[in-house]
């Protein structure tokens, strides 16, 4: 059987057949395209002027050993080291090549870490790396849960599995016997801190449909489910008290989002795509039948691939390759559909976060 297209042409299969889904990453946190990008080089060059302070004490380490303990702080700490003096500058600059890698391609999921103030884990960096969703351990994960400190696919960030959920701070201090007023909830807060990890959301737009979903025009408080249910018990109440945490189908969106893929082995990013093809079939399902949301064909339209995951699945897309053969191998544009359209490109509704 004669190969589907040649090697050479695999940048033509990508822009035939293959699209990138903007609306997911829309759907979490976020901020304009562009807006970071002058700070790229403050953050991943050091000052071109030579350090005339040193780091005083740790100038007495060896510089491994002192590149090994930057690489277990956590994000808030790390900044703040580099911030030090031009030495420790340069020290973290120029001596890590992972803090750069989370510089240069990071920077948006870097942004959301600091601004919710949820940069308090150590393994950054082997994040950029990982390929696949920690939860379903298939599809490729283009995005990061802040309060699970994990990477994950769309799928499994929409569907909110137990290792995901997360839940409202107030709604603990509902739960914990006492007077229910702001004092007591303030109070209450301060002594939960030790025991959760507290992520402060932001204000903006979420959600992937052609509207927003919600808008939000405040902050507020959420911690991981399962830390809740554990504080929960640790004042007495019963187990099953837990269950009666309240949810939000968005709220997942609100401690999530989008990070990259850094391939050590090529050194290329990836930001992953869709199939065309499947969208299409998806497409032409509902206007036949109706939508079939968490049927086949709606979790195929639905998901995100690296480069070489596409071109494996494409080669046995009967829908992606009819595309690539209107296209005439790449040589002829062909039209794209509204939905494909939509989902490909920055909505007009977005509000800055």
């Amino acid at each position: 059987m004669a190969p589907v297209f040649e090697p050479h042409q695999v940048d033509a299969v990508m822009r035939a057949a293959a699209y990138r889904r903007l609306d997911f990453e829309r759907a979490v946190i976020w901020s304009v395209k562009g807006e970071n990008d002058p700070v790229i080089t403050s953050l991943a060059e050091p000052f071109p002027s030579t350090p005339i302070f040193n780091l005083s004490t740790l100038e007495m380490l060896p510089l491994e050993l002192v590149l090994s303990i930057c690489l277990f702080l956590d994000v808030r700490s790390f900044l703040t080291f580099r911030q030090v003096n031009r030495r420790a500058r340069v020290i973290a600059t120029s001596g890590l090549h992972e803090y750069r890698r989370v510089a240069q391609y990071g920077l948006e999921s870097l942004y959301a870490v600091l601004r919710t103030g949820e940069g308090i884990w150590k393994h950054y960096t082997r994040l950029l790396c990982t390929r696949r969703c920690t939860v379903c351990g298939m599809g490729f994960s283009n995005f990061l849960h802040l309060l699970a400190a994990t990477r994950c696919c769309f799928l499994c960030l929409n569907s909110q599995p137990p290792c995901l959920q997360v839940t409202s701070l107030s709604w603990i201090a509902f739960l914990v016997p006492g007077k229910h007023t702001g004092q007591h909830y303030r109070l209450l807060v301060e002594k939960l801190q030790p025991f959760l990890r507290i992520l402060r959301t932001l204000p903006g737009a979420y959600g992937v449909g052609k509207r927003p979903d919600v808008v939000r025009t405040s902050r507020g408080l959420l911690v991981e489910w399962n830390q809740a249910v554990n504080v929960v018990r640790s004042f007495g109440l019963e187990s099953e008290d837990g269950r009666n945490f309240v949810q939000h189908p968005l709220w997942g969106y609100y401690v999530s989002t989008t990070l990259p893929l850094f391939d050590r082995a090529d050194g290329q990013v990836q930001y992953g795509v869709s199939c065309k093809g499947c969208q299409c079939a998806y497409e032409d399902q509902a206007a036949r039948y109706g939508s079939d949301h968490g049927g086949v064909l709606w979790r195929r339209s639905m998901q995100v691939y690296t480069q070489q995951d596409y071109l494996d699945h494409f080669v046995h897309c009967p829908w992606a390759i009819c595309l690539w053969e209107a296209s005439k191998g790449g040589t002829v544009q062909v039209p794209d559909s509204k939905e494909v359209l939509w989902r490909s490109r920055p909505l007009k509704w977005r509000k800055k976060p």
